[in-house]
Protein backbone atom coordinates (compact mmCIF):
# COMPACT_ATOMS: atom_id res chain seq x y z
CA UNK A 1 0.00 0.00 0.00
CA UNK A 2 2.49 2.45 0.94
CA UNK A 3 4.49 1.63 -2.12
CA UNK A 4 1.32 2.22 -4.28
CA UNK A 5 1.56 5.76 -2.85
CA UNK A 6 4.70 6.33 -3.24
CA UNK A 7 4.70 5.44 -6.90
CA UNK A 8 1.75 7.47 -7.11
CA UNK A 9 3.03 10.52 -5.42
CA UNK A 10 6.56 10.25 -7.76
CA UNK A 11 4.10 9.82 -10.96
CA UNK A 12 2.05 12.78 -9.75
CA UNK A 13 5.69 14.89 -9.27
CA UNK A 14 6.92 13.75 -12.24
CA UNK A 15 3.50 14.99 -14.11
CA UNK A 16 3.37 18.45 -12.08
CA UNK A 17 7.01 18.97 -13.41
CA UNK A 18 6.06 18.16 -16.83
CA UNK A 19 3.08 20.34 -16.76
CA UNK A 20 5.26 23.52 -15.48
CA UNK A 21 7.90 22.73 -18.31
CA UNK A 22 5.54 23.18 -20.66
CA UNK A 23 3.39 26.01 -19.49
CA UNK A 24 6.93 27.94 -19.33
CA UNK A 25 7.46 27.13 -22.69
CA UNK A 26 3.81 28.69 -23.50
CA UNK A 27 5.01 31.59 -21.35
CA UNK A 28 8.46 31.92 -23.51
CA UNK A 29 6.28 31.80 -26.68
CA UNK A 30 3.72 34.05 -25.88
CA UNK A 31 6.66 36.33 -24.42
CA UNK A 32 8.89 35.78 -27.48
CA UNK A 33 6.19 36.63 -29.75
CA UNK A 34 5.05 39.90 -27.72
CA UNK A 35 8.67 40.73 -27.78
CA UNK A 36 8.98 40.32 -31.27
CA UNK A 37 5.63 42.60 -32.15
CA UNK A 38 6.88 45.49 -29.96
CA UNK A 39 10.38 45.59 -32.30
CA UNK A 40 7.96 45.08 -35.50
CA UNK A 41 5.98 48.07 -34.29
CA UNK A 42 8.63 50.66 -33.34
CA UNK A 43 10.37 49.98 -36.52
CA UNK A 44 7.20 50.43 -37.61
CA UNK A 45 6.81 54.03 -36.43
CA UNK A 46 10.02 54.93 -37.56
CA UNK A 47 9.32 53.80 -41.08
CA UNK A 48 6.71 56.34 -40.59
CA UNK A 49 8.47 59.03 -39.17
CA UNK A 50 11.12 58.52 -42.33
CA UNK A 51 7.83 58.85 -44.23
CA UNK A 52 6.98 62.16 -42.94
CA UNK A 53 10.08 63.41 -43.35
CA UNK A 54 10.51 62.61 -46.74
CA UNK A 55 6.59 64.35 -47.59
CA UNK A 56 7.44 67.35 -45.59
CA UNK A 57 11.05 67.91 -47.51
CA UNK A 58 10.53 66.71 -50.96
CA UNK A 59 8.81 69.30 -52.78
CA UNK A 60 11.28 72.13 -51.15
CA UNK A 61 14.50 69.63 -51.10
CA UNK A 62 16.18 70.77 -54.51
CA UNK A 63 15.90 74.13 -53.71
CA UNK A 64 17.08 74.03 -50.20
CA UNK A 65 19.84 72.24 -51.20
CA UNK A 66 20.96 74.37 -54.19
CA UNK A 67 19.76 77.76 -51.99
CA UNK A 68 21.96 76.45 -48.81
CA UNK A 69 24.66 75.97 -50.75
CA UNK A 70 24.99 79.16 -52.53
CA UNK A 71 24.30 80.82 -49.34
CA UNK A 72 27.54 78.90 -47.60
CA UNK A 73 29.85 79.68 -50.32
CA UNK A 74 28.74 83.73 -50.36
CA UNK A 75 28.71 83.83 -46.48
CA UNK A 76 31.93 81.82 -46.66
CA UNK A 77 33.48 84.42 -49.45
CA UNK A 78 32.48 87.56 -47.70
CA UNK A 79 34.00 86.14 -44.23
CA UNK A 80 37.49 84.99 -46.10
CA UNK A 81 38.00 87.74 -49.53
CA UNK A 82 38.82 90.88 -47.72
CA UNK A 83 37.49 91.03 -44.25
CA UNK A 84 39.43 94.40 -43.64
CA UNK A 85 37.04 96.14 -45.85
CA UNK A 86 34.05 95.09 -43.86
CA UNK A 87 32.84 96.63 -40.36
CA UNK A 88 32.45 94.39 -37.53
CA UNK A 89 28.65 94.52 -37.59
CA UNK A 90 28.70 93.00 -41.36
CA UNK A 91 31.67 90.35 -40.54
CA UNK A 92 29.81 89.20 -37.28
CA UNK A 93 26.48 89.55 -39.40
CA UNK A 94 28.07 87.12 -41.83
CA UNK A 95 29.58 84.97 -39.03
CA UNK A 96 26.82 84.67 -37.45
CA UNK A 97 24.82 83.62 -40.91
CA UNK A 98 27.38 81.20 -42.12
CA UNK A 99 27.38 79.37 -38.23
CA UNK A 100 23.24 79.23 -38.62
CA UNK A 101 23.72 77.93 -41.78
CA UNK A 102 25.90 74.84 -40.96
CA UNK A 103 23.75 73.95 -37.61
CA UNK A 104 20.88 73.84 -39.52
CA UNK A 105 22.26 72.01 -42.51
CA UNK A 106 24.14 69.22 -39.74
CA UNK A 107 21.29 69.08 -37.94
CA UNK A 108 18.70 68.21 -41.31
CA UNK A 109 21.79 65.33 -42.10
CA UNK A 110 21.95 64.11 -38.43
CA UNK A 111 18.49 63.36 -38.29
CA UNK A 112 19.28 61.15 -41.17
CA UNK A 113 22.03 59.19 -39.76
CA UNK A 114 20.07 59.14 -36.74
CA UNK A 115 17.31 57.10 -38.43
CA UNK A 116 20.03 55.23 -39.73
CA UNK A 117 21.43 54.03 -36.30
CA UNK A 118 18.01 53.21 -35.18
CA UNK A 119 17.96 50.42 -37.94
CA UNK A 120 21.98 49.34 -37.03
CA UNK A 121 20.89 48.97 -33.39
CA UNK A 122 17.76 46.87 -34.37
CA UNK A 123 20.31 44.97 -36.34
CA UNK A 124 22.74 44.11 -33.54
CA UNK A 125 20.07 43.63 -31.38
CA UNK A 126 18.36 40.91 -33.15
CA UNK A 127 21.86 39.50 -33.93
CA UNK A 128 22.86 39.11 -30.38
CA UNK A 129 19.55 38.22 -29.07
CA UNK A 130 19.83 34.34 -29.31
CA UNK A 131 17.13 34.21 -31.79
CA UNK A 132 18.73 30.14 -32.73
CA UNK A 133 16.76 29.28 -29.37
CA UNK A 134 13.33 30.81 -30.40
CA UNK A 135 10.03 29.49 -32.04
CA UNK A 136 10.02 28.40 -35.63
CA UNK A 137 7.58 31.52 -36.07
CA UNK A 138 9.70 33.66 -34.20
CA UNK A 139 12.78 32.53 -36.12
CA UNK A 140 10.89 33.34 -39.40
CA UNK A 141 9.37 36.68 -38.60
CA UNK A 142 12.82 37.91 -36.97
CA UNK A 143 14.55 36.68 -40.01
CA UNK A 144 12.54 38.96 -42.08
CA UNK A 145 12.78 42.00 -40.42
CA UNK A 146 16.60 41.35 -39.86
CA UNK A 147 16.86 41.54 -43.83
CA UNK A 148 14.39 44.94 -44.12
CA UNK A 149 17.20 46.59 -41.31
CA UNK A 150 20.47 45.20 -42.70
CA UNK A 151 19.59 48.08 -45.74
CA UNK A 152 20.57 51.36 -45.29
CA UNK A 153 17.84 53.60 -43.67
CA UNK A 154 18.95 57.39 -44.55
CA UNK A 155 16.33 60.24 -45.88
CA UNK A 156 16.61 60.13 -49.50
CA UNK A 157 15.11 62.54 -52.17
CA UNK A 158 14.66 62.98 -56.27
CA UNK A 159 14.89 59.37 -56.56
CA UNK A 160 17.89 58.68 -54.86
CA UNK A 161 19.73 61.95 -55.37
CA UNK A 162 20.09 63.38 -52.64
CA UNK A 163 20.84 61.02 -49.97
CA UNK A 164 21.86 62.94 -46.26
CA UNK A 165 24.10 61.68 -44.15
CA UNK A 166 27.02 63.09 -41.98
CA UNK A 167 29.34 62.00 -44.96
CA UNK A 168 27.01 64.38 -47.22
CA UNK A 169 27.42 67.13 -44.59
CA UNK A 170 31.19 66.88 -44.98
Amino acid sequence: MENDQEMFRSNEQTWLKQRQTINEKIIEQKYEKLYLRQIIFFHQKLILLQRKMQTLFTPIMIPFFFCNNIAFSLCLYQLTDRPGNLSRVRIFKFLLEFITLTIQYFFLNNSSEVMDDCNTMVCRSITSSHWQHCTRDTKRGLMSLLRIVQRPNHLKFSGGLIILSRVFFC
